[in-house]
């Protein structure tokens, strides 16, 4: 009785067949890698989103009444959401609406611009209490490098500078779509007052914070207008460094003394 002995033994014995089709699949994966696209770092079309509603001092109910309702509306009435993905979350003070969207990776970004679009216009009718509504929908930005800065000598403000530099620069680059600048320190003003000098002074602390705080706005300097010409007002800055600040009048009393902010407070500059 002859006995057959299967896949095996005919691949033994027509091993040059075999050798032949090994060669072929080697030079088929050679060819395959040569063209398959390659993208070292490929894009990722994330199609959730996060809509953040702000309403300072309500309460959760009145949160999830007042805001989370209306936001939902806003977007069940776009046939581009998952309705049976939608969901939020409302507490005190902010509510969490968690969505997705149901479209091509061409249209998303087009279709996230008229969802914010909407909730501007849907804010309007919101209480005036409603602080903002944030759309956050970048899930799918990843970081490709990161770069730091370091210097032995260079104070915060030049090591700023070189930094938005770079960024410019990098901004220029036809493949970079978004540059964030994390860890920049920015300067400030501070001033700490003497609470003994003020009291003996007669100076309250209320009045000196709103004295400061209007020196601060910015009021429309409007335009000059005759039979002839017309052309804008500029006002400079009132204030424009920390020794301005400490000469500032605070106080004058009935015998005509002066008493100025350097002399209840200390001024400095510093980094936040």
């Amino acid at each position: 009785m002859k006995r057959t002995g299967g896949i095996i033994e005919g691949a033994v014995e027509g091993r040059k067949a075999v050798y032949l089709i090994l060669f072929g699949l080697i030079a088929l994966g050679i060819v395959g890698m040569w063209k398959m696209n390659k993208d070292e770092f490929p894009m990722l079309e994330i199609k959730d989103g996060l809509v953040a509603g702000i309403y300072p001092g309500a309460t959760a109910e009145e949160v999830e009444k007042e805001l989370a309702k209306p936001l939902e509306e806003v977007l069940l009435g776009c046939p581009e959401v998952d309705r049976e993905k939608l969901r939020s979350v409302s507490k005190d003070g902010i509510c969490y609406i968690y969505v997705h969207l149901e479209v091509p990776s061409a249209r998303l970004r087009q279709t996230w611009t008229d969802i914010r679009f909407k909730f501007q216009t849907r804010k309007l009718t919101l209480p005036m209490s409603v602080a903002a509504i944030v759309v956050v929908d970048d899930f799918s930005s990843i970081s490709s490098i990161l770069i730091s800065l370091k210097s032995d000598d260079k104070g915060w403000s030049e090591m700023s500078d070189y930094a938005d530099d770079l960024k410019e620069k990098l901004m220029a680059i036809d493949d970079v779509s978004r540059v964030n600048i994390l860890g920049k320190q920015s300067e400030e003003i501070a001033v700490t007052a003497d609470m003994e000098r003020l009291s003996s002074y007669g100076v309250s602390p209320l009045l000196l914070k709103i004295a400061y705080t209007s020196e601060g706005l910015k009021i429309p300097s409007g335009t000059f207008t005759t039979s002839y010409t017309s052309s804008p007002i500029y006002i400079e800055e009132g204030i424009s460094s920390e020794e301005e600040i400490a000469k500032q009048i605070v106080f004058n009393d009935p015998t005509g003394g002066i008493i100025r902010l350097e002399d209840v407070a200390t001024v400095e500059r510093r980094m936040k």
